[in-house]
């Protein structure tokens, strides 16, 4: 099975480290609080557009640096769960969208924690149009692109308190990692 997998909010809590550089960067604190009670802005530099007004830097600033993922580690059990699938036969699709010059950090982050990726029926991909991607199943924490798969690809979602777009069709909704594998183990049992 060709199975897609999102990096940032599927694989790695980047939202974190986003947060904090925001906090960092405008010399304030503001409290990250997750699981979040109520849904939140999807771009959370909604939440520091005052301390941003003076500043030369901008919230999106963060995804244009050179080392975003450095110290960023994956969500429990992603590792043992991706390493089972691939042990499986599966083929594994990192597919991500980049903006500015992080995409060798992304990269990197990939290599490091899913070594496996470097077998051949494993791939890296960055692009906005992962729809464009066969896969025959696609994991991923945003409703649009869930949305914009062919017919035919089973979508997951990795929940998020972020406000989407609402999401159509039929998917599953996971909460972690060990409840992925179930889906797909489940899956393979039909």
């Amino acid at each position: 099975m060709n199975i897609g997998i999102d990096i940032d909010l599927t694989l790695v809590r980047s939202d974190i480290a986003w947060w904090q550089w925001m906090c960092t960067v405008t010399q304030t604190h503001k409290d990250f609080e997750y699981p979040s009670i109520t849904p939140r802005h999807y771009n959370l530099g909604e939440y520091f557009e005052e301390e941003f007004k003076d500043l030369s830097y901008e919230p999106l600033d963060f995804w244009r640096g050179t080392s975003v993922y450095d110290n960023l580690y994956p969500m429990p059990n992603a590792q043992e769960v991706l390493n089972n699938l691939n042990e499986a036969g599966h083929n594994l699709y990192f597919i991500s969208t980049i903006k500015g010059n992080h995409a060798k950090s992304k990269v990197e982050w990939v290599k490091r924690f899913f070594p496996f990726v470097r077998q051949k029926n494993n791939a890296i991909l960055l692009t906005k149009q992962k729809h464009a991607v066969n896969c025959d199943m696609m994991i991923d924490d945003r409703n649009a692109v869930l949305n914009s798969m062919r017919g035919g690809c089973e979508k997951i979602k990795m929940w998020t308190p972020y406000t989407q777009d609402d999401l159509q069709g039929p998917y599953t909704t996971c909460y972690n990692w060990l409840e992925i594998e179930k889906r797909i183990k489940d899956n393979e049992g039909n």
